[in-house]
Parts: C-alpha cells; sequence; structure tokens
C-alpha cells in the first residue's frame, strides 16, 4: 500500500514481505505456535549430511532466548498471517492478525502500517488514528502514520486538520525539529486552503522564523521543510499580507526575491501588493509598471486585475484598456494578455474585436482560456452554432466541480478558468433567448437517423437546461446523452434525477432511475445501490413509503456493510414519522458501526431527532450531549442542542454562545442562522432576532416553513404586522406544497393567520 505524494514528499507503506507456509494456515482465533527453541526436538545422534561432516548438534545460542524474545517471535508470526490474509484480501482475518501482533509486540512501529491501512480502507477511520497517534507516541517513525492518514483526508480538510494539530500535542514532535515544523507548514497550508488566513498566517510565520535562523536543523532537514523555499516564502507572503501583517508579508516577499527567477520584477509586483493592502495605490501602480516592464507572466491575470483595482481606486478608470494595449505592443507574444484584452472588449460588447483577438484567424481554436472567453463573445453575436461548438469544447478541457474543495487543489490560474466557465454556464442559463436558439439547434443537430450532435454537446445542454429550470429539455437531452453510450456513465441518471427531485417531479424522477438499475450496463450493475440510495427518496417524498423501504431494503442486501444505506432506512421511517422503528435503526447502526465516527455522528443526530419528534426532548438531548462530551466543537450537536433549549426557553446564554460557535464553521447554514434567530428571540432580543432570520429566509436552502413561522413571530413581537403575516402566509405555501404535511405546523400557522 503506497500513499500518494501529500505535502510536499512521499511516503510509503511498504513492509516486509516475507511470509511463512505455517502462518498460511493460521486462522485470526487460532494460537499461533510457541516457537520456544527448547520445544524444538534434538537433531538425531550421529546425523551428518555428508560424510565428511561433523556429527550435527543442536543449537545452543550464546544468550538463551527470554520471554521478550518469545513475544516478539510469536508477534511476527500473527504479522506473518496478516500478510498472507491481506494477499489473499481476507481483509477482516488479515486486520484481526495484526492487531495481535501490535498488542504483542508495539515497538514494532512498521507493523502498524498495514493495519492502519485496511482500517482506513475499510471505513473504519477513528481506529485508524487510535493506531496512528498510537504508534507516532511510541516512536517518531510513526508519524509518518499521522501524515499519510492526513494525506488522505486532503478533501476533508477539517478532519486533515485535526489530526496535524493532535500531531503537534506528541511528545514525539519537539518544537523546533523538522517534523515539528513540517506539521506547522502543513497545517498553514490546510488553513490556507480554507481561507482561514489568521490562522495559516500563525503557522507559517513559525517556519518563517526557522528558516532565518535554521542552524538547529541538519541539510537534509532544511530541504524537507524548506522545499521549493522561493515558491514557500511567496506563499508566506501572500498570507502574511491576507491576514494584515503587511511588514512580515514584506520580509517574506524580500527574501522569496532572492531566489525566484525573475526576483526584482516579481518582488515589485509582491511590494505593490503590500502597498495597496496599507492603502497607498501611487506607489503600488509604480511597482505594477516595474513588474510589467519586465515583459514577466509569472503571476498571468491577477496583475491585470490588480492594475484594473489600483486604476478604479485612483479614479482613473478611463486609462485602464489604452494601458493594456500599450502592453501588449510591447509583449506581443504574451497570450494571457491577449485574451485578456479580449475580454475587456467583449465586456465593451466589441465582439468583432474580441473574436479576432481571441482567434488570431484560427478555425479550430484549443487554448482553455480562448475558448471561455469567447462563450460570452458568441452568445452576444448570436451565433448559436459557434456557441454550442465552443461551450462544449471548453466544458470539454476546464476542470468542473461544485467542491469548492477540489477546486482549491487546482493551480490558481485553473481555478480562476473554471470558476469562469461555471459563471459563463450559469449566465448562458439566465439568457432566454440564447437558450431558446441552443435548445433548438440541439434538437435539430439530433433529428434523423444519423445525428449531428455529439455527446458532450447533448450533454452540456442537458446540464445547461436543468440550471435554467427547463426540466423537459433537460430530460430530452440527458437522456439522448444516455442513448448515445452503451455505458452510459451513472453521472447522467444521478444529475438528472436530482434536478428532478429538486424541481419536486418524483415520479419522472422514479422512472429515471428504474431505467439506470434495468440498464445491461455491467458498469451501471457496480453503481446499482446508489441508484436505489436515490430511489428511496423519490419514493418516499412521492408517498410511497413501503416502496422507498422495499428498495432500500434491497440495496442493503447487497451492502450489507455500507452505513449510508443503513441510515437511508432510518430517514424512511423520519419522514414518513414511524419514529419507533427509526430509532431501531439507528440504535442498530450505532452499534454496528461504533468505530466509524462520520456514520456515529450521522446516526446519533438522526436519533436524537427522533426522540424529539416523538416527544422525548429529553432523551434527545442526551444524545447530543453524548456527542459534546467526546467533541466539544462538533458544529451541527452544537447547533442541534442549542435548538433544542432555545424551544424550551432554557439554558439560552449558553445556547447563545452554542449556536455563535457553529456559526463560525457555517456562517451561511440557514438553519444554524434560525437557531440564533430563535435563540434571541426566547431572550427577548427581537431587534437582534430579525438580523439572522432575514438572512436566512433569503437563502435558497432556506425557504422552510419553520424559518418563516419565527420570522413571522418576531415581526409580530416588533409590532409589524403586515410583515409577520406575510411572513407565515409564505410558510403556509411552503408547508402545503409537501406531499406529506406536518400538521401541526399547518394547524399553527392557520391559527396565526387566522384561517
Amino acid at each position: 500500500m503506497t500513499c500518494p505524494r501529500r505535502f510536499g514528499f512521499t511516503l510509503s507503506l511498504s513492509l516486509l514481505t516475507a511470509t511463512s507456509l505455517a502462518a498460511a494456515a493460521l486462522k485470526p482465533g487460532d494460537a499461533p505456535p510457541p516457537m520456544q527453541v527448547d520445544d524444538l526436538a534434538p537433531a538425531p545422534k550421529g546425523f551428518r549430511l555428508q560424510v565428511t561432516d561433523d556429527i550435527a548438534e543442536p543449537f545452543q545460542p550464546a544468550t538463551p532466548p527470554t520471554s521478550e524474545d518469545a513475544t516478539r517471535r510469536t508477534a511476527r508470526t500473527w504479522y506473518m498471517a496478516g500478510e498472507v490474509h491481506s494477499h489473499r484480501r481476507e481483509i477482516a482475518k488479515a486486520i484481526e492478525c495484526y492487531k495481535k501482533a501490535v498488542a504483542l509486540d508495539p515497538s514494532a512501529i512498521l507493523v502498524y502500517g498495514p493495519l492502519i491501512g485496511h482500517l482506513h480502507d475499510e471505513g473504519e477511520p477513528e481506529e485508524a488514528k487510535k493506531y496512528a497517534f498510537e504508534a507516532a507516541e511510541r516512536d517518531p517513525r510513526g508519524l509518518r502514520f499521522v501524515w499519510i492518514l492526513a494525506g488522505a483526508n486532503l478533501r476533508q480538510p477539517e478532519v486533515a486538520i485535526e489530526l496535524l494539530e493532535k500531531g503537534l500535542t506528541l511528545k514525539t514532535v519537539q518544537p523546533g525539529t523538522a517534523d515539528y515544523l513540517t506539521m506547522q507548514r502543513d497545517l498553514g497550508t490546510l488553513y490556507r486552503s480554507k481561507q482561514n488566513f489568521e490562522e495559516s498566517a500563525k503557522r507559517f510565520e513559525v517556519v518563517f522564523q526557522a528558516y532565518k535562523a535554521p542552524d538547529k536543523l541538519s541539510a537534509t532537514e532544511k530541504e524537507r521543510v524548506f522545499k521549493e523555499p522561493g515558491k514557500m516564502l511567496e506563499e508566506f507572503g501572500e498570507v502574511f499580507l491576507a491576514a494584515k501583517k503587511p511588514d512580515l508579508a514584506v520580509e517574506a516577499f524580500t527574501a522569496a526575491s532572492n531566489l525566484v527567477q525573475g526576483s526584482k520584477a516579481v518582488h515589485s509586483y509582491n511590494l505593490a501588493l503590500v502597498f495597496r493592502e496599507t492603502g497607498k495605490p501611487e506607489e503600488a501602480l509604480k511597482q505594477l509598471d516595474e513588474y510589467f516592464n519586465a515583459q514577466l507572466q509569472n503571476k498571468g491575470r491577477a496583475a491585470y486585475d490588480l492594475l484594473k483595482e489600483l486604476l478604479k481606486e485612483l479614479k482613473r478608470s478611463d486609462e485602464f484598456l489604452s494601458r493594456l494595449e500599450d502592453l501588449r505592443k510591447k509583449d506581443p507574444q504574451n497570450p494571457g494578455l491577449r485574451y485578456y484584452v479580449a475580454e475587456q472588449y467583449a465586456e465593451l460588447k466589441e465582439f468583432a474585436k474580441a473574436e479576432a483577438l481571441f482567434t488570431e484567424g484560427q478555425t479550430d481554436v484549443r487554448d482553455p482560456r480562448a475558448l471561455v472567453g469567447l462563450i460570452p463573445v458568441y452568445a452576444g453575436m448570436k451565433n448559436t452554432e459557434k456557441l454550442l461548438e465552443t461551450v462544449s469544447k471548453a466544458y470539454a478541457v476546464v476542470p468542473q466541480s461544485d467542491s469548492e474543495e477540489l477546486l482549491n487543489q487546482l493551480e490558481p490560474e485553473m481555478k480562476s478558468l473554471a470558476m469562469r466557465l461555471k459563471s459563463e454556464i450559469e449566465d448562458l442559463g439566465k439568457n432566454v433567448e440564447a437558450m431558446d436558439s441552443l435548445v433548438a439547434l440541439g434538437r435539430k443537430l439530433s433529428e434523423g437517423e444519423d445525428p449531428k450532435i455529439d455527446f458532450v454537446q447533448a450533454y452540456l445542454l442537458g446540464r445547461i437546461t436543468a440550471g435554467a429550470k427547463r426540466t423537459p429539455d433537460a430530460i430530452f437531452f440527458y437522456e439522448l446523452a444516455i442513448s448515445m453510450r452503451n455505458d452510459p456513465p451513472g453521472a447522467l441518471y444521478r444529475e438528472l434525477a436530482q434536478h428532478l427531485m429538486d424541481e419536486e417531479n418524483y415520479k419522472e424522477a422514479i422512472r429515471v432511475l428504474n431505467g439506470a438499475l434495468k440498464h445491461e450496463s455491467d458498469a451501471l450493475k457496480d453503481e446499482r445501490w446508489t441508484f436505489q440510495y436515490f430511489l428511496s427518496f423519490a419514493y418516499e417524498f412521492s408517498g410511497e413509503t413501503q416502496e422507498a423501504l422495499r428498495v432500500i431494503r434491497d440495496a442493503q442486501a447487497n451492502e450489507p456493510r455500507n452505513p449510508q444505506v443503513r441510515l437511508q432506512e432510518g430517514w424512511v421511517f423520519s419522514h414518513s414519522e414511524q419514529w419507533d422503528e427509526a430509532i431501531k435503526i439507528y440504535t442498530a447502526v450505532l452499534k454496528d458501526f461504533a468505530r466509524d465516527k462520520r456514520t456515529k455522528d450521522s446516526a446519533r443526530f438522526s436519533l436524537s431527532n427522533a426522540y424529539t419528534q416523538k416527544g422525548d426532548k429529553a432523551k434527545g438531548e442526551e444524545v447530543l450531549e453524548e456527542v459534546l462530551k467526546e467533541d466539544p466543537d462538533n458544529t451541527q450537536a452544537n447547533n442541534d442542542l442549542a435548538y433544542l433549549w432555545s424551544e424550551q426557553g432554557k439554558n439560552l446564554e449558553k445556547s447563545r454562545a452554542m449556536v455563535e460557535k457553529a456559526l463560525k464553521a457555517e456562517p451561511e447554514n440557514p438553519a444554524y442562522l434560525d437557531t440564533l434567530g430563535w435563540v434571541l428571540y426566547q431572550i427577548g432580543d427581537y431587534e437582534a432576532a430579525l438580523k439572522p432570520l432575514l438572512t436566512a429566509s433569503e437563502m435558497p436552502r432556506g425557504q422552510d416553513p419553520t424559518i418563516y413561522d419565527h420570522l413571522g413571530d418576531i415581526y409580530d413581537k416588533l409590532n409589524k404586522k403586515e410583515e409577520a403575516t406575510k411572513a407565515w402566509s409564505k410558510g403556509l405555501e411552503l408547508e402545503e406544497k409537501k406531499v406529506r404535511q406536518d400538521k401541526k405546523m399547518l394547524d399553527k400557522l392557520r391559527k396565526k393567520l387566522g384561517k
């Protein structure tokens, strides 16, 4: 098992590979042979392999083996048995053997490797962490396992941060050492990816101070900690600047300038950033001109964006385009600058000039920067054929993801391009004339026995029309794309079904997902449980609870160790208000997945809600308090318990602190904003309560009857009767649209409205 390159270095879990035929026959429950030297049968008296050999005598070691030696040999036997089971893919047996080996000889640090790897891969992250920290606590070599787990969780930066933060507290990690500094550097990078510049700067400053006084580190350690120092120092400077530490930023940028190619000009650019941040736009512009005079392309479009911002601050925006044209004349071989100038002409609706700069006379444009830039140009020129061709080509070459964490892993230029493409596609969806033309063209190209539309174009039109909420067109193009592949990607079915459920068109979602289940593709058969998982939502939302239970239980039969399908059965019971059945399911999941923190937390939140809805609020509180006892900073537990208490009008100041902690982690979560508003309402601070409720009600995920019910109550207390009526009416409208309505909520809102 190898770990991919993470945090600037490569780690490997390759360990001993020797195996034993005797070990191969062992089962996890068997006791291995004791392998004591005294138990070996003596060689026969007078035995010789050859006539000239001396008579064989039993081996007598100079130092008799101790009981500790025997224990270590037994541990190695268990380890080799684990290797055999691992090779056979008998993972559960391998894990048990490795655990026995570690229990017998905890000092054999490398033996932890395969155990931790298997536990992580088998969905036992908490146990993997336990063994990783046990190894790291015993021996500095064990730290590699903490790093490997952090690297495996880069898509969940919170988990990676938690691992490295805990790593810093280990007695084997002393301040000032290479391990300590590397952990601080990696934490700084993780915090930066979450835009937490204050924490990032704190970590980077520790490393920066060590860089300035590195005498305590060997040459090898310096190379490890200060990998690519020029780039590293520039990143430090950028973070220090974002964290409002300009003096430290200048110091880091200056250090970087001694190492980076084109250092003087790059340093000028960095100083321009500092001057702008400190309110000196004139000085910033002078430094930026120094960078431009060197005709470097290091900073890409960020440098031109900075020029635009500085001229705007100086009230000289009218100079911007002429300055860009002057730069282009001096640097004609700079395609990035040419594309940037073309974008400015596109914004001015001078589409012919923009097209000429993007294409330079080429009929087959391939540069992704030009492709993205041409989308608004062809939309503005109403050239539908070119628009469809261009947006399809752009979509095929520019990474796309709805995950901000994944986008943050891209190089800055590519991330910017990906975000621009997403924005251009969203703008297309809002352009009714362009959408009408694209849909008409797409349908025309799909006609006949030999359609002229390709797969990417059909899929892209499906996505765009879904985003524009043109559901019949989305169904047509998604299903057209599906029909064009013998093995269609499962994502096509999932995306279309998700759109249909978002539009509350559950019957169509059911039809689409059942189509995926009936498809002959082997690849789709491997995804069967995911379609059943989505299908259970569609059936339940449409009021067909028994069908929802049938499909999710079928998924469980094929995926008995999949926690999602187990939890989903509980959700179906909860949504259909069968609280006792839901409680049974969540309790069973807690027992069966006790070592999987994520599943355990999900089950406990759902269990708490089930108890609360059943009327047993004390039990609901007890479950959440158990979560907070283990994890005091758990965001959802802080919010949920605060809401439960606020509903009962108790522990209100404590509730306020808890929900504020939750909102610090997720400031745009409408449920958490609702909790804060309701806590403030119960305290009696109605003016303060209004703001978070209004913010929540304006969010797409805030269209919830409870939020509008609370908002109406606050307006009522503020003696704003008309606004209160509007809020309650909106809440009633949302509740009445539901397939399965909450009778208590309906009665409450109708009573407030006098109906």
